[in-house]
Parts: structure tokens; sequence; C-alpha cells
């Protein structure tokens, strides 16, 4: 699933080492039917079918997103196809470890008999029946529930047509706006949103992404792509650009000594200064794992 790849690389630059973010991802099709289901630590997500009966378990069949590098994570999903009338229901571990005045915990079976006594439950049903659960004690984590009825989707309308008048739209670009924010993204949002072409957003965002980062790469770094290819790939760059820096390899982590280098590394027509390393590139090369200098920030 590549929204769960997405999040990962993402998470792996912003979190701490000790830090992760277990999440079920859940994608369903245009049919309000079919599940595609990417589970990350999560508690079990289940399946009740149209007569409340719990017939499928979703369990966590992958690590905690922020956790595992490009080369190491697995975005498998499990495919499943509802009948109209299925529920789908995901919970948090916070309601799973709740403790009643006993000290006894809820746990998923506590959760599975509330599903089987009540097959309609609401969500607001499930909050109450937590509540009940843990009289005058205090809950010592959040709780999310979420239920999704299968159900025919209505059809998308679409908004307004594109203009046909020529439109030309001309960006400029700083460090400061490579630092603050993806420009792709920004660029996306304003074409889709203005020009009536939402509906080819993910198409739009692909190709201008692919433009951008060639030029970045090619044209303003001018990397061979068979540096990318190798570990050494990133060394050889600055080997080749003579300028001098040194590294140290602690657990996994890359420290660059040179502000100066960094701060002529990526001038050019677009006036981009190098204070900050595009993502795409150094999550290519797997030994920048962590980059913790200033420079590298966003």
């Amino acid at each position: 699933m590549e929204m769960a790849e997405t999040i990962n690389q993402t998470l792996l630059m912003l979190l701490p080492d000790d830090m992760f973010f277990a999440s079920a991802i859940v994608e369903i099709n245009n049919t309000g039917k079919q599940l595609d289901i990417w589970n990350g630590g999560m508690p079990s997500l289940l399946l009740q079918d149209r007569n409340g009966k719990i017939v499928k378990c979703f369990a966590s069949r992958h690590m905690s997103l922020g956790i595992l590098e490009k080369h190491e994570f697995v975005s498998d999903v499990e495919r499943y196809t509802m009948q109209f009338g299925d529920r789908l229901v995901a919970y948090s571990d916070g309601i799973v470890e709740l403790e009643n005045e006993q000290r006894k915990m809820l746990g998923d079976e506590g959760i599975e008999k509330w599903l089987n006594n009540q097959p309609d439950i609401s969500v607001a049903g499930v909050v109450s029946k937590a509540t009940e659960y843990l009289g005058s004690m205090q809950r010592n984590d959040d709780i999310t529930v979420i239920i999704f009825t299968s159900q025919p989707f209505k059809p998308v309308e679409k908004k307004g047509h594109a203009s046909k008048v020529p439109i030309k739209i001309v960006i400029e670009l700083n460090a400061e706006h490579i630092k603050s924010a993806d420009p792709v993204v920004d660029l996306v949002n304003v074409v889709t949103n203005q020009l009536s072409l939402y509906e080819i957003h993910s198409e739009l965002f692909t190709v201008l992404s692919e433009l951008y980062n060639n030029y970045l790469e090619h044209g303003i770094l001018e990397l061979d792509s068979r540096l990318k290819q190798s570990d050494d790939g990133f060394f050889e760059y600055f080997r080749r650009e003579k300028r001098g820096f040194r590294h140290y390899r602690a657990p996994e982590l890359l420290f660059l000594q040179s502000l100066d280098l960094m701060k002529t590394l990526w001038q050019s027509e677009l006036k981009i200064q190098a204070k900050a390393l595009n993502r795409d590139i150094y999550q290519n090369w797997k030994m920048l794992k962590k980059v913790t200098d200033v420079a590298f920030r966003w």
C-alpha cells in the first residue's frame, strides 16, 4: 500500500529512534465492498456479517510505522470483499487495555463479547460500554473506535469544467520554500483546485514529482543515476565535487561537518541553497538513515 510506505518514510525522518506509530490503514474501493487492509501494530480489525456474527479478524501482520527502512518495509495488504450490510470494526489498544475496579483488563475477548451480545452496537454504544466497564477507574490511554458498514457509494459529482483558455503558471522557488513545504504538493493543489482538475490529481502528482525530482537530481546536483545504486554513491558525489567532509558511523547516524559545503551545494536558477537535501534523494541511500545536522532540517 503506497500510503503506508509514504507515511513510514516521513516518520523515519521526523520521529526519534525510540518512537514509532502503530496504525491500521483501510482502503475501500468505489464499490463500497472491497477492502485493502494494512495493519501494523494495531489490535485485530473485526468483520461482522449482516447478522452480527464475527466472521473474520484482520490481525497485525506488519511492524509499526517509523521503524523499518524503505528496503525492509513490507506494504502487502489483506484484500477482502464484503457484502452490503457487513460491518468492519476497528479500535485502538486504549480500549483493549482498559482495567475495571478488580484490575481485570478488558482485552479483545471483552470487545468481541460486546459485539456478540449487541450485534448492531454503535460507536457511541462501545464508548458507553467502556465507561461502564471502567467504573471509578481512570483510563490510561486514548480510545479510538471506528465502525464502517458496507453500502453502495454515491457517484462522485463532477464540479465545474476545466477552462479551455491557455494558461501558463510560473513558480519561483527559493531555499525557504524547499525547506518548509513540498512544492509539488502545493503546485498540484493549486492546479487541481483552480482549474477543476481534481479527478486527475493522482496522475498530475506523479508526473510533476518525476519532473521535479529529475531536474533536482540531474539538472541541479548533476547526479549520475548510477551513484544511487551503491552505498557509497553519496560520498562519491562529494569526492567528485572535491569538497572536504568527514563522517561518523554511530548507530546508523551520519553527521556532516561543513555547513559552508551545504550552503553552496544547491545554487541554481531555482535559487536553491543547500541547507536541506531533498528527502527523495537521501532516502534512496540506505546508509543515510538519520540525519541530525541542522543543515538537513526542514
